[in-house]
């Protein structure tokens, strides 16, 4: 059975070649990609990390063990994908979160206990973002202990050849297995590295990694609030290291962010460090929203509350019509001399790609 995307018409994309057949849907196919380009770039100064993610890349093994757990969820369960794109989204959301975190003077554990310098710590976030959820092959329930046991020996196939220190390279597994161990929270992650690795499982909830299982029927919470879900950015955040933005096409959305990546941020202890908001963009015949944006607070999500100043008003989005305070615009472009300001980067992105549609009396 294949899919497509309704916009491009593009075929979904097929894993073959691995002892299984996996359907997904082709905007994801690209969103793997273009994570993939984002661990080549991160990893570029941390020849450790470059090494082990081509080792895995290239090793056939773990290309099946991504293909069945893919088949598995996906084919069998119907859920949505835990194969190697999830497996390639999630390296890429961890590491961004990794480097924005040591940025902003946030110490891994790998480091703090001495047990390797930060290259080892970007071994160790990224080893265990593309091998969490491998145990979804054998069961969902227990999927994590699972994931540990297929994983073991992964790493000890590879890492010898990157850490030749016997203890190191042990100490540096457990690392590794104990996040995997705990990327759903339950236990709760013991380091910083596994709480990257949690947060960054939850903040894969596009639209794509869910469109096959609710093209074949499934329509319950989990697949409609997931098809809600249009965009999630990771970028540097206004009072804490790093920031998490989703952008929903409805309320809907609100399911997966709740119930997953806000729990992980929660949990995970890292919502000191990462802040998270989630907003609604109106479609045009739907702009009467009970709310536009939440924030997560002291581990609740609350309406963002920023009333402008009658003397100092805000500026409007031009593609939504949302209020944009001060220092939270997620980008601006200056178009026939005036300055607009936009939400978040999905309206900027429509904006620029049509500017005169939003601007009123532009002949353009």
């Amino acid at each position: 059975m294949k899919s497509s995307s309704p916009e491009t018409g593009m075929p979904a994309c097929t894993h073959v070649g691995h002892g299984v057949r996996v359907v997904l849907d082709w905007d994801y196919h690209r969103l793997a990609h273009a994570a993939d380009a984002v661990i080549r770039e991160l990893t570029g100064p941390y020849p450790r990390a470059a090494i082990l993610y081509a080792r895995l890349m290239d090793d056939p093994q773990v290309l099946a063990l991504w293909d069945l757990t893919g088949y598995m969820a996906v084919e069998k369960l119907g859920y949505n994908d835990h194969g190697q794109m999830h497996a390639q989204v999630v390296g890429s959301n961890a590491l961004r979160l990794l480097h924005l975190l040591i940025e902003g003077g946030v110490e891994p554990d790998v480091v703090t206990s001495d047990a390797g310098a930060l290259e080892d710590a970007y071994v160790v976030v990224l080893a265990a973002a593309l091998l969490h959820d491998v145990g979804n092959q054998i069961a969902r329930k227990g999927h994590e202990a699972y994931g540990v046991t297929l994983a073991q020996p992964v790493l000890a196939r590879h890492l010898p050849h990157i850490y030749p220190d016997p203890a190191q390279c042990q100490v540096l597994t457990g690392f590794v297995l104990s996040a995997i161990a705990s990327h759903d929270c339950n236990p709760t992650p013991a380091t910083l590295e596994a709480a990257i690795v949690a947060v960054a499982d939850g903040a894969d909830m596009t639209q794509g990694r869910g469109q096959v299982a609710f093209d074949r029927g499934k329509a319950d919470i989990h697949a409609v609030s997931a098809m809600a879900i249009r965009e999630v950015t990771i970028r540097p955040g206004e009072e804490t290291p790093a920031h998490i933005e989703v952008v929903m096409d409805n309320p809907a959305g609100l399911f997966q962010v709740e119930k997953l990546l806000g729990r992980k941020l929660v949990l995970s202890g890292l919502e000191r460090y990462i802040s998270l908001r989630a907003c609604v963009i109106p479609e045009a015949d739907q702009t009467n929203q009970s709310f536009h944006c939440l924030v997560l607070r002291q581990g609740r999500f609350q309406p963002e509350t920023l009333p402008p100043q009658p003397d100092e008003p805000w500026p409007v989005d031009p593609v939504c019509g949302m209020d944009v305070a001060p220092g939270q615009a997620a980008g601006s472009i200056l178009y026939h001399g005036i300055r607009y300001h936009f939400c978040s980067e999905a309206c900027l992105s429509r904006f620029r790609d049509d500017p005169s549609h939003y601007v009123q009396g532009d002949a353009s």
